[in-house]
């Protein structure tokens, strides 16, 4: 009885020990910083950028109106980015009503272009490292 309650136990934590996410930050380094998506205009609204800034607790993201002012013009989520253990997608936010949590799914880790640029590729679209 004894032995399967603790085979039960062992269990359990190996499943919950597999599911913890680490910072993106520890994970690999080069995440750390401000990255920017492609400007783009969908239909009938204001061009904007999609950014994301991975930094510890307060990692964030959010779009901007104009590439030009630092100003929030929508929504912006704040919170741990995290990656899952495969290495395939990183999330940031809580998992709050006021900080859902986001998924961003990657097939490769952040690259240098030919211009030495930090650049990965997300939902098909390009970001760039500032």
């Amino acid at each position: 009885m004894k032995i399967t309650s603790t085979v039960k136990m062992l269990i359990i934590l190996f499943l919950l020990s597999s599911c913890k996410k680490e910072y993106l930050g520890d994970f690999d380094p080069i995440f750390i910083g401000e990255w920017h998506s492609i400007t783009y205009s969908p239909p009938g609204e204001i061009p904007r950028l999609h950014y994301f800034i991975i930094d510890g607790d307060n990692s964030k993201y959010g779009w901007k109106c104009k590439e030009s002012c630092l100003c929030d013009c929508e929504e912006n989520v704040i919170g741990k980015a995290t990656i899952n253990r495969r290495a395939t997608k990183f999330f940031i936010g809580n998992g709050t009503a006021s900080s859902p949590r986001l998924i961003f799914p990657f097939d490769d880790p952040p690259y240098q272009n030919s211009n030495g640029d930090w650049e990965i590729s997300i939902h098909d679209e390009i970001w760039t490292k500032i």
